[in-house]
């Protein structure tokens, strides 16, 4: 799966903050940044395709996250044997109901070349990818 870098969500905008254990953190807020930028979701498309073209084939993020929004009332109502509620960010949301092998977060840059354009992915990153490459 294809998810934007955390770094492109903050500079984007697209976060939710959360507190976790009495600290607020910021998380991507994937579904905002996919219902509002275009150029993310062309670049998650150019990246699909490239991976697909070398033999590894894409759970698509959008699909994930409509997965994910269907059961937000089940999640939510997930206790732990103490009777509290378990801490769980939007990310490891994800990475629990797509349970992907590799999850890539992407950086690009765009390059206008007259009528033409082309990406440079500027950022690839997990740890797991190495197993893969290697």
């Amino acid at each position: 799966m294809v998810v934007p870098s955390d770094y492109y969500c903050q500079q984007k905008g697209y976060y939710v903050t959360s507190v976790i254990d009495g600290k607020v953190e910021k998380f991507p807020d994937y579904q905002r940044a996919l219902q509002n930028d275009f150029e993310l979701t062309t670049a998650i498309t150019v990246m699909g395709q490239i991976m697909a073209d070398r033999g590894f084939p894409l759970k698509l993020l959008e699909q994930e996250i409509k997965s994910i929004n269907e059961q937000d009332a089940e999640d939510e109502m997930l206790t732990s044997k103490s009777g509290g509620e378990i801490a769980e960010t939007p990310y490891d949301r994800l990475k629990k109901k797509a349970k992907c092998d590799i999850i890539l977060q992407l950086g690009w840059k765009i390059n206008h070349f007259g009528p033409r354009y082309s990406f440079t992915f500027t950022r690839v990153s997990d740890s797991a990818i190495n197993k893969y490459l290697n």
